[in-house]
């Protein structure tokens, strides 16, 4: 059987489920629509309006030539790297992505340097980590500063990590290669709403049908099916659900791991927070749209970040604790000797790959000469 016919097959599949279970889809469908309506419409469509009449002004340029040094000493890219990595956090997914395009789009950045940025630049908001993930979900805000500072430590330390795995660029001055805009302050508000609500649209699109994948999977009898698998079946039923859903869709996801009771369910929201789940992922693909990027060197960082974070939960946690009184979540210190044998690990194995091509590259040069 062929690729395209498995797919094929596989979603026949799930338009007979849909149609055998009308009542969930029309309910998970709803639940999709009220939480784009309610929290990520509001949260996300300021912030998209303004980057975009922001990088119409040009305003990136004066940032850009001031972090310029900065941004290449630690990742070898231009200082409007710096902006979007900022803005990237504050706006939550998938702004950092769109963010991304935008520069590139401008030409602040190009697009190998625009691929490499997108590997930790596109991140989860502080709103939803400490709002909704410790305030909400855990009902301990503390908890939540908690997440928000292994969130960021984790796209930090990703950053840095994947750093010697991408070849050097030059610096460039992008003030003298780039036309200043002439655009009026009307006009870029004009496009920058009709592009955010496209986008937005399109999110919303994208929550809504992997909300009703999510409950799809978890509430009917292929969660059961997946039981009898070999290693899933030692997994609790309730900790399976909200692996799934998270995997799937963030927002879901980390609401169905807060009521978890397994002792690492802290470290399993600090890695569903940075991965993300499908759903942004291909939210973040549609943003990218136009841009020609390969999107492997990302998901791979994202899935790398969550080890990260999962690994950093578990050995900075019995540290907070004092502050977080009361929680019921503890970890083992042998993670600690985990984190350090896997950074050191991943750090040499990065940098023995690094010589080994530089030795090549010598070899072949002496050889034609």
């Amino acid at each position: 059987m062929s690729k395209k016919s498995t797919t094929a097959f596989i979603l026949f599949c799930f338009v007979i489920i849909l149609l055998a279970f009308p009542n969930l889809c029309i309910n998970a469908a709803q639940q999709g629509l009220l939480l784009w309506f309610n929290k990520v419409l509001p949260s996300l469509l300021p912030f998209m309006i303004l980057i975009n009449i922001l990088v119409g002004l040009d305003s990136i340029k004066s940032i850009s030539n001031r972090a310029t040094f900065i941004t290449y000493k630690f990742w070898n890219l231009p200082g409007s790297t710096l902006f979007a990595f900022i803005m990237g956090l504050l706006a939550g997914y998938p702004m950092g992505g769109r963010i991304i395009k935008e520069l590139v789009s401008s030409g602040e950045l190009t697009s190998q340097q625009g691929e490499k940025a997108l590997c930790f630049c596109n991140n989860c908001g502080p709103l939803f980590i400490v709002g909704t993930v410790g305030t909400t979900i855990l009902g301990n805000v503390k908890l939540g500063y908690f997440l928000l500072l292994i969130h960021i430590l984790s796209a930090l330390i990703t950053s840095l990590l994947l750093k010697p795995t991408y070849p050097l660029y030059p610096i460039r001055s992008t003030s003298l290669q780039i036309a200043p805009s002439s655009k009026t302050l009307p006009s870029l508000l004009n496009e920058a709403v009709a592009h955010s609500m496209d986008t937005m649209t399109c999110i919303g699109g994208y929550i809504i049908f992997f909300s009703v994948l999510a409950h799809l999977i978890t509430d009917t009898l292929l969660l059961k099916w997946l039981f009898h698998l070999p290693l899933i079946n030692q997994i609790s039923t309730t900790t399976l659900q909200a692996i799934l859903t998270s995997f799937l869709e963030l927002s879901n996801g980390v609401n169905a791991l807060g009521q978890i009771s397994s002792p690492y369910a802290l470290a399993l929201l600090a890695a569903t927070l940075a991965f993300g789940g499908l759903c942004v992922y291909f939210q973040t693909l549609y943003v990218l749209e136009g841009t020609h990027f390969s999107t492997k060197p990302y998901f791979f960082s994202k899935c790398l970040q969550a080890i990260i974070s999962f690994l950093l939960t578990c050995v900075l946690y019995p540290f907070f604790s004092v502050y977080t009184q009361g929680t019921k979540i503890v970890f083992n210190h042998t993670w600690s000797f985990i984190l350090i044998g896997f950074v050191s690990s991943f750090i040499l194995l990065t940098h023995f790959n690094k010589n080994i091509r530089s030795i090549f590259t010598t070899f072949k040069e002496s050889h034609r000469s």
